[in-house]
């Protein structure tokens, strides 16, 4: 108000054929400026209104319609880059090299993955074994066994592979681990052995 008041009288003070002091004019360009410093700040505020308006239309379309709230991403993928030559037994394989971890669901440290949400998952993971050995890996939520894979050949490398979906709730911990049936205490990483998982759908 104060900065269209000013200018009001300034232009008066042209049309009458006065002529403007250096304070005044300098008074005017700073309150001109402070102007446009505001009318900028006023459209930044409109848009992020405008963003927020849109995410409660959002919401409030999902609640009427009974839509479930979709979760942020989580997915991962870890490896196993070196080989394990002495296993214990049901000892959790910790892969070392993490290429996804979006959601930070996934511990490198101790190689567990833990749902950050409630939701169904799809989790996959694989095992190298070289000629002459036999070994086994079991994929455990909680503290339940669900999927297992068994590789190994007298003379040839082989590969074991399985999938499994899981119903999860917050907190449920899922990890590989040495198998009990292994007849083998290693396992051959190279990258090929490997733990991935990603959530399906996840509710809030």
């Amino acid at each position: 108000m104060a900065t269209i008041i000013i200018l009001c009288c300034t232009l008066l003070a042209l049309a009458w054929g006065h002529d403007l002091t250096p304070d005044t004019s300098e008074s005017l360009l700073s309150l001109l400026t402070e102007e446009r410093n505001l009318r900028a700040k006023l459209e930044a505020e409109a848009d992020s209104l405008e963003i927020e308006l849109n995410q409660l239309k959002v919401l409030r379309s999902n609640a009427s319609c009974g839509c479930p709230l979709s979760a942020a991403p989580v997915a991962f993928t870890a490896l196993l880059t070196h080989d394990i030559t002495v296993l214990g037994k049901q000892q959790i394989i910790v892969f070392d090299k993490v290429t996804l971890n979006a959601g930070n669901a996934y511990d490198a440290r101790h190689g567990t993955f833990t749902a950050p949400v409630d939701g169904v998952y799809e989790f996959t993971f694989s095992q190298l074994e070289a000629g002459g050995y036999q070994g086994e890996l079991a994929l455990v939520h909680n503290t339940q066994i669900v999927a297992k894979t068994r590789s190994g050949d007298n003379s040839y490398y082989t590969m074991g592979t399985n999938v499994v979906v899981l119903d999860m709730v917050a907190g449920d911990e899922v990890f590989v681990r040495h198998g009990d049936l292994s007849d083998s205490n290693r396992l051959w990483g190279q990258s090929h052995t490997a733990f991935s998982g990603h959530l399906i759908e996840g509710f809030m």
